[in-house]
């Protein structure tokens, strides 16, 4: 069976299958998480009285800047696999954008360039945020949890070794500079493929 023309798809199924719809939300979540990076504390701090916020805004500017960024990075890359397949040079498994939030699996149907260092476990610590980690106290289960806590430790540094294998690892950051050293990668793919529409 042929696919249908885009005479006949829903304005859904086009907003699907459009690469600028997933640029323009990656663009803009990328800006929303450019200023929570910036984690303002004189006007968090201001704002969380009226509102009767009785927590700490820095960590909420913080999981805020997580999530954004997060998201960021998932519509970049899908951004990405919409141009390859409108231009026809998407992996021949890759039909459609997938409705996922696995943003490694993402990045590999992107044909992404592999990260290096610790950055593939920010991937994961990105998948973890948009699935349950950004919205939920803690994962569907416990056995889902374990597994993503032990992929992200993977890449935690080892700073110090004791007898025995004993080693002392520190997580790695997910800053602003972390996340958009990995998002730049994908929008410069991203516009390089725009270079090649008529």
């Amino acid at each position: 069976m042929r696919p249908p023309t885009t005479q006949h798809l829903s304005t859904d199924e086009m907003r699907r299958r459009a690469p600028f719809h997933y640029w323009q939300r990656a663009d803009n979540a990328r800006f929303a998480a450019r200023i929570l990076s910036t984690r303002p504390e004189q006007i968090s701090a201001t704002e969380a009285a009226p509102v009767d916020y009785d927590g700490a805004p820095s960590i909420a500017l913080l999981e805020a800047f997580q999530r954004e960024a997060s998201i960021a990075l998932e519509l970049v890359v899908k951004a990405v696999i919409a141009q390859q397949i409108e231009l026809g040079v998407a992996q021949d498994h890759v039909t459609k954008v997938r409705h996922t939030h696995d943003v490694p699996a993402l990045w590999r149907d992107a044909k992404l360039p592999s990260l290096t260092g610790q950055d593939p476990g920010r991937l994961l610590l990105v998948k973890t945020t948009l699935m349950w980690s950004g919205r939920y106290p803690a994962p569907k289960t416990d056995k889902e949890g374990a597994k993503d806590y032990a992929a992200i430790a993977e890449y935690y540094e080892v700073v110090a070794t004791f007898g025995g294998g004993q080693s002392v690892k520190r997580p790695f950051s997910f800053e602003w500079d972390d996340f958009d050293r990995i998002f730049c990668i994908a929008r410069d793919a991203f516009w390089d493929l725009r270079s090649y529409l008529p």
